[in-house]
Order: C-alpha cells, then structure tokens, then sequence
C-alpha cells in the first residue's frame, strides 16, 4: 500500500500468532494498528474506523505534548516522549511524543517519526510473549526506558570524549558541542520527568 492515491492508507495492522506479532493486510481482526505521520485522510480513517476521538489521534502530532493519560468514551490515550536520533541538526538527541490509543478490541500507536522503539514490534523480531493489551503496552514503556539508557550511554561516551579534547586544546568547537550535549540532557531530564509523572 502506497500514499500516492486517495484512497490508500499507510497504516500498518498487526494480529497475534502464538506469542508473537504478524503483519496482516486490513484492520480486521488486528490487533496493533500502527501508523507514522499519517495524512489527513488517514486521520480521518482512523477517527471513523475504530471510533478514536479525533484528539486522541492528533495530540501526539505535535511535538510539545507532555506525557499524560486520558480517557473518553472507554477510549484510553497514553502520550509517551521517547528519544530520536537526530542525523542532522543542533543536538544529536531530541524526544518527540508517542502517542498508545487504546479501544475496546485494539491497540494503536501512532507518532510524527519512525521511532526506534517500535522497530522490533513492527518487524517482527522481538521477543516472544503472552500478548494482551497491558503487556504490550508495557513492552512499548519497558523499550522507551533502554531506548533512553542506550542514548544516554552514546551521551556519556561523546561528553568524556569531548572532556579529553578539551583538556588538551581550548577551542570552541569543542565547548560548542559539549553545550549542544547539555542541551540533549535537558531534553531528556525534561522528558523522563514528565514520563514518570505520568506512569
């Protein structure tokens, strides 16, 4: 499926074999649906197909939601702020919302990017377990929380490895980058508070 006609729709559905996620070509019968900067019309799609109050669909677009939860009509809504590698630009690292719908029979993910933390889900190699919607939910919670420890690692090795460039030459490229670092763990501290409030 494509985004070039109209009528398609790039969201990607997932139903349960044994322990295990697998693709599957409609909604019926899904379990996950997953969806990464839909377009109008599927935003519309997903409000009239699952019944998602539209704001629950198009909260976790904008980059500076918090983490909350909120509930209507038995629809359930967790925005997440998960960590993104950034290729090019100021910082190395920056946080965006995620944002978990959950309805009656269904789970759906839905963010602005394509997210580290849902990879494994979305290719079908993580690790096997009994899946409902609690546990996936917190499999999606447990994956945020490494995904923060690994960038936080790659921070750690990148400000020691500045703090050595540092002691042996006075430039501003490097007080510049050991800034632009600070900044990421702003961005993270902020984040992680608001995750833990949250939770």
């Amino acid at each position: 499926m494509g985004k070039t006609k109209k009528g398609d729709v790039m969201i990607r559905h997932f139903g349960i074999d044994e322990r295990s996620l697998l693709e599957q070509p409609t909604i019926n019968g899904s379990f996950w649906s997953h969806v990464t900067e839909p377009t109008n019309y599927e935003i519309l799609y997903l409000e009239k197909e699952l019944e998602i109050p539209l704001d629950f669909i198009t909260d976790p677009l904008d980059a500076d939601e918090n983490s909350r939860v909120e509930y209507e009509d038995g629809k359930i809504l967790i925005i997440l702020r998960v960590p993104v590698k950034v290729d090019a630009g100021e910082t190395p690292f920056r946080t965006i919302p995620m944002g978990i719908i959950i309805t009656n029979e269904k789970v759906v993910t839905i963010c602005k990017e394509d997210i580290e933390i849902l990879k494994r889900f979305v290719n079908g190699t993580h690790r096997p377990f009994e899946i409902t919607q609690q546990r996936l939910v917190l499999q999606f919670m447990q994956k945020n929380a490494v995904q923060y420890l690994t960038y936080l690692k790659d921070i750690n090795r990148n400000m020691n490895e500045l703090e050595k460039n540092l002691h042996q030459t006075m430039r501003n490229q490097e007080l510049t980058k050991l800034m632009l670092v600070e900044k990421c763990l702003v961005f993270f501290n902020t984040s992680l508070r608001s995750n833990e409030l949250m939770l």
